[in-house]
Parts: C-alpha cells; sequence; structure tokens
C-alpha cells in the first residue's frame, strides 16, 4: 500500500515517468530462490534480457539522475553501449567510467568498446 502511494506521488511530480519501464529497485526481491528446473533457469534469462533491453532504450536518452539508478540496478557492456550514444555528456561520462573500471578488471568487450569509442572521439 505504502509502495503505491509512493509510486502515485512520484508520477504526480512527474508525469512523463507513468508510462516508464519499470526497472526493479535492487530491494525488491525478483528472484527469492535459487532455481531448480530448466524452466525456471529459461524464465530467468528471459527476464534479465528484458530488464537489459529496457535499460538500453531509457538510457540512450535518459537525464543523468535517471542514468545512475539505471547502473545502481543493471550493469553490461551493452547497457554501456546504450549510454554513450546519450546527448548528455554526464551520462556518457558514467558509461565511460564503468567501462574503464571492467576493462581494468579485464573485460575484453569493454576494451572493444573503449578502443572504438576513443577511436570515434580522440579527444579525452
Amino acid at each position: 500500500m505504502a509502495q503505491r502511494k509512493m509510486t502515485e506521488r512520484r508520477h504526480a511530480a512527474h508525469p512523463g515517468l507513468a508510462n516508464a519501464p519499470k526497472i526493479p529497485d535492487n530491494s525488491e526481491p525478483w528472484l527469492p530462490r535459487l532455481p531448480r528446473t530448466l524452466a525456471e533457469c529459461m524464465w530467468i534469462s528471459d527476464h534479465a534480457a528484458s530488464l537489459g533491453a529496457r535499460c538500453r532504450e531509457r538510457l540512450a536518452v535518459c537525464n543523468p539522475e535517471e542514468a545512475r539508478g539505471l547502473f545502481e540496478r543493471f550493469l553490461d557492456t551493452d547497457v554501456f553501449k546504450s549510454a554513450l550514444e546519450n546527448p548528455d555528456a554526464e551520462v556518457r561520462a558514467m558509461a565511460l567510467a564503468h567501462l574503464r573500471e571492467f576493462e581494468a578488471e579485464g573485460d575484453p568487450y569493454s576494451r572493444d568498446i573503449l578502443a572504438a569509442w576513443w577511436a570515434k572521439h580522440p579527444e579525452r
């Protein structure tokens, strides 16, 4: 009940959020236990893919505040690639920072994305 009231207040304050995709908060347990069957594993895979698609869609156009929230909930290299297309320099800077962190941990995809980015944008 309290969650619904908070959502209604948020939508009243920001009317554009009413149609925004629902990205689960880290405090919301969407996986109550470990999967036991192949069907449960497939559901988790489909759910993660759907969540990633919604994050990529929003990160290409969102403001820095929303981007911070999305980065707290979902991180992968495809999400960072979408954020690099965002017209806001602060969102792109956040994505670059995450990519550098992943690259420092040895992620080859992040290394490739950064190399392509710096080839197109030589100014640092």
